[in-house]
Parts: structure tokens; C-alpha cells; sequence
């Protein structure tokens, strides 16, 4: 398969084919296309109407939503997979959040609205790419240029600001764009308008793209890191980076906010949990028995990102660090089943299973679960509550 077909794929081909001559490809896939990586998110642009659209996807029996109607957008689902087709735009009012569009029939027009000239590349269904706005040339640097005025691109939607940082970032670009420099220094107070999880998307992508210690110290060199936090430990990240280069978004968001909170942007339960344990100051384990303990409690990916902190602060041996690594998950062998089949009932298991962890832990984690459920009972045969059995 040539490189044109991986972009081309079976469902792509046959959106196509089902609009003809009036689709294009447009955006990131065709940027990400033209710089050799993964392709994941197929955007299209249309001169149809959102009618026009939803009148073809009708007739051919595709499944489609119109969630962004509003805006021009539909989304077709082929395959269990999301394609986002839009109308092509011109901005008629914008207030830095939401923007008043109208439809039209130009491409050169739809791409002028757009952010950066990287990002306002299109492809037809032969492989070829149109290019309004010298996005091709900016493409080999790669340098991340806004299209026509930087503050008045900024001043349209905020949330630009901080792409302009996420893309020299994801694509480990170092050439300084000065007027877009200088645009988003200016209109650093406009991040305020910025929903806060828009922010957290942008600037967890920030954090894991391969030019990200460059950027948070450009960020931090102009003042642009303090709208989000009290301080930072940009020494520190650069250090985490350069031994764990495959940490998450999350783990080096701790590591960034090693001396302070972190903000509240709208987390899920499962990252609010996450990024608690990452900043708890563990003890530093000072045998395997410790180890394995520390392991159980927090889990192999947490685990791991505190190894990584001992061993930069230096606290960590080098042997005992690759020995704790390679440390397989404890499992904690009993159930309430096993207390169940032995002819306890209701409130008397809880209790028997958390006197059996606590054993368990005395026990150096052993996987002997007999051994564990027979030193409970033995244990608590003192305890006529916990003995009780059904008759």
C-alpha cells in the first residue's frame, strides 16, 4: 500500500465517492498525513449546505448525527468510527469562545478562518493537496504560523493561544514565530475565557509532546505558565523527562506541580485518584518486603512513577531500583467466597476478609491463601462475633 492510500482508506474512499467532486479532506489528517504520523481523526470540508449533506447521508443510508448542525458539522459514522463533515464557514461575529458563521462555497474563504497555516490543507480524492495559505512551506520547518493577523485570530477564540504552544510542542518544532509570540504574550489574560477542561485537553498534550520541556520554558520564560499555576518546577520536569521519556500527561503534570496543587480542571474521579497518589510522598522502600507492600497499595503505573522520583533524587540504589522494578503485582489470595463456603454469613465476612489482609501483610504477601484463611480463624477464635456460623 503507498503512503497516499493510508490516508485513503476504504471508508474515506467511499464518502467520495458518495458526494463526488464537493468533499475534501481537510486539517490535522492531512498535516499529520504530510509529516509521516498516525493518522486518527478524518475531517472533511463541504461548499454543500448542512441540508444538502444530511440529504445525500439519507439517501445512501448512512448513519450519521447532527450534534453540530449549528456550526455546519455533521458526523457520519462508518464502521464504528466517526468522520466529521462541515460546511464550508466564514466567521460573521466571534467573542473569543463561540462564533457566528455563515455558510459558503469557497475554500480559499474556509481556510483564511482557520488557526494556523499547517492546519488549513486540503485534499481531494486524488491525493491533491490544496494549499491557500502557504501551509505547505510552513509545514518543513515545521514552523506553527497564524493565518493573516495573530491577535485577531487569538482574540476569535483564546483557546488559540494555547494551540499555538501544544503544536510546537506535539510537532518538536523550535522555530519562533515572533509576531505569534509576541500576540499570545499580549493576550495571555484572555485564557480566562477558556472553559477549564479545554484548558486541561490542550495543555495534557502539551505536557507529552517531544518539544515539551522547550515550550513550558518559553511559556515560563513570558510569564504564560502563571495564569494556571503558583509555581513550577520546570528544572525538575526536565530532569523526569529525560529518564522516563514515556511517562504520562498526568505524571508529569506531577512532576510540574511538585511544589504546589494542581488546578482543578474538571478531572474524572479515576484522574482526581490518580494525581493524588502521584503527589503523596511516599517512604522510599528499603526492601523488596516494603516494595511489594507500596506496590500493592497504589499499582504498577503509580508505582513505577515514584521509582522513577527515588532514583532522580539519587535516594534510590541503582540495583535495588531495577530489582523493585521487575516486581510482579501482589495478589491478595482470599475472597469472601472462601469465608462463605466455610459457613459465614452477611456483616462476619467483611470483617474476616479485612482481618485476613491484615494478616496477609504480616504474612510478606504470601499466595498461601490456607495459610492466610487459617491463621484468621485461628486467630479469632477469641471472637465469638467473628465464629459465629450457621447451622
Amino acid at each position: 500500500m503507498d503512503a497516499k492510500n493510508q490516508l485513503l482508506t476504504d471508508d474515506v474512499r467511499f464518502l467520495f465517492s458518495v458526494f463526488e467532486s464537493h468533499l475534501r479532506l481537510v486539517g490535522g489528517c492531512v498535516r499529520d498525513f504530510l509529516l509521516h504520523r498516525g493518522v486518527h481523526d478524518f475531517d472533511f470540508a463541504t461548499p454543500l449546505s448542512p441540508d444538502e449533506v444530511t440529504e445525500r447521508l439519507r439517501k445512501n443510508n448512512i448513519s450519521f448525527y447532527e450534534t453540530g448542525l449549528k456550526h455546519g458539522t455533521v458526523t457520519v459514522v462508518l464502521h464504528h468510527k466517526n468522520y466529521e463533515i462541515t460546511s464550508l464557514r466564514a466567521d460573521v461575529k466571534t467573542d473569543g469562545r463561540h462564533a457566528e458563521v455563515a455558510f459558503g462555497t469557497s475554500y480559499a474563504a474556509d481556510a483564511r478562518r482557520r488557526d494556523f497555516t499547517i492546519n488549513a490543507l486540503y485534499m481531494d480524492s486524488s491525493g491533491q493537496i490544496f494549499d491557500y495559505v502557504n501551509g505547505l512551506k510552513d509545514l518543513t520547518g515545521p514552523v506553527v504560523r497564524f493565518i493573516g493577523v495573530p491577535q485577531q485570530r487569538i482574540r476569535e477564540d483564546y483557546l488559540r493561544l494555547l494551540r499555538y504552544f501544544r503544536f510546537l510542542s506535539v510537532l518538536n518544532s523550535q522555530v519562533i514565530d515572533e509576531e505569534a509570540l509576541k500576540a499570545c504574550v499580549a493576550l495571555q489574560e484572555g485564557l480566562k475565557n477558556i472553559s477549564k477542561e479545554r484548558i486541561r485537553e490542550e495543555f495534557l498534550k502539551i505536557l507529552t509532546g517531544q518539544n515539551s520541556v522547550f515550550v513550558l520554558e518559553l511559556m515560563n520564560q513570558y510569564g504564560l505558565l502563571n495564569a494556571f499555576f503558583k509555581t513550577v518546577d520546570i528544572d525538575g520536569f526536565k530532569r523526569f523527562v529525560s529518564f522516563y521519556p514515556k511517562a504520562g500527561a498526568l505524571e508529569r503534570l506531577a512532576v510540574l506541580c511538585a511544589n504546589t496543587s494542581i488546578p482543578d480542571w474538571q478531572w474524572s474521579r479515576a484522574q482526581k485518584k490518580r494525581l493524588t497518589v502521584y503527589q503523596t510522598p511516599y517512604a522510599l522502600p528499603q526492601s523488596q518486603k516494603t516494595a511489594r507492600l507500596l506496590l500493592w497499595k497504589i499499582g504498577r503505573p503509580c508505582f513505577l512513577f515514584h521509582l522513577e522520583k527515588f532514583r532522580l533524587t539519587g535516594r534510590l540504589p541503582m540495583a535495588k531500583y531495577y530489582a523493585f522494578k521487575k516486581l510482579s503485582m501482589p495478589v491478595f489470595p482470599v475472597r469472601g467466597s472462601d469465608f462463605y463456603q466455610a459457613g459465614f454469613r452477611g456483616a462476619k465476612i467483611g470483617r474476616l476478609l479485612k482481618a485476613a489482609q491484615q494478616k496477609w501483610i504480616k504474612m510478606n504477601l504470601t499466595s498461601k491463601k490456607r495459610l492466610v484463611i487459617h491463621s484468621v480463624l485461628a486467630y479469632n477464635k477469641k471472637y465469638p462475633f467473628i465464629q459465629e456460623r450457621k447451622k
